[in-house]
């Protein structure tokens, strides 16, 4: 017998060639084939969250458009007609003195901005007005 037919001698065997790397080949393969489906997904999910915003930011400058049309015709519509309801309510309590504690309650001088003279004042804020 020679040394490379006896059973318990370590000597080289005769394996074939590729089966030692085979199983390493196939895990960086299926490695690289689910990095590969992660890379994907991400893309994907990025993508969709950039739809969705920009969705979300083309409805918001709709309602902040349509908001301001209804502030200003807020402005120019209701205001007017509120300033002149408490002109109307402070010439009443000038001329009805039991009327200016009810007055004062609720049209309070702290309820209301005073703007500096020749300032426009905040937008559906209307100036104070003394009673006396």
């Amino acid at each position: 017998m020679t040394p490379a037919e006896h059973p318990t001698d370590p000597g080289p065997r005769s394996a074939p060639a590729g089966t030692f790397l085979d199983p390493w080949q196939e895990s960086y393969r299926s490695l690289r084939s689910l990095v590969l489906i992660v890379i994907i997904s991400l893309l994907i999910l990025t993508g969709s969250v950039f739809v969705f915003l920009l969705r979300e930011v083309s409805a918001t400058r709709q309602q902040v458009k349509e908001l301001t049309q209804y502030v200003a015709a807020y402005e120019k519509n209701s205001v007017p007609v509120m300033r002149q309801f408490r002109d109307k309510l402070i010439e009443f309590a000038r001329s009805n003195p039991d009327f200016a504690p009810i007055l004062s309650k609720y049209v309070n001088p702290t309820n209301y901005a005073s703007p500096a003279p020749g300032a426009n004042s905040a937008p559906g804020r209307l100036p104070d007005v003394p009673l006396k």
